[in-house]
């Protein structure tokens, strides 16, 4: 969604990208050239930022990448994504109510 959420503010297209640990923790991420954002990050115990915005890509080389895609439409991937498109439209609803 947050992906979706910056290309809708004119900031691009933002790729997703996801993987698996050593210990089999899954875990994903947003891209666009050289920079990441995370803002699950925290769930890792040497993560201190609530959320990581970098272009230091080393931590996240700990992750075998198991998926890899643009982000740029809800609606386009998978047969849940009509209800996260829902969902993502009732937020950015909320979002500009609460100003």
């Amino acid at each position: 969604m947050l992906g979706q959420y910056l290309q809708d503010s004119g900031l691009g297209v933002w790729n997703y990208r996801s993987g698996v640990d050593a210990g089999g923790q899954t875990h994903a991420w947003i891209e666009q050239d050289g920079w990441i954002i995370d803002i699950t990050a925290p769930q890792f115990k040497d993560v201190k930022e609530a959320v990581v915005v970098t272009d230091d890509d080393s931590w996240y080389h700990r992750f075998s990448r198991i998926a890899s895609y643009p982000y740029a439409d809800l609606s386009a991937v998978g047969p849940a994504m009509p209800a996260l498109r829902r969902d993502y439209e009732l937020l950015v609803a909320d979002a500009e109510q609460q100003g």
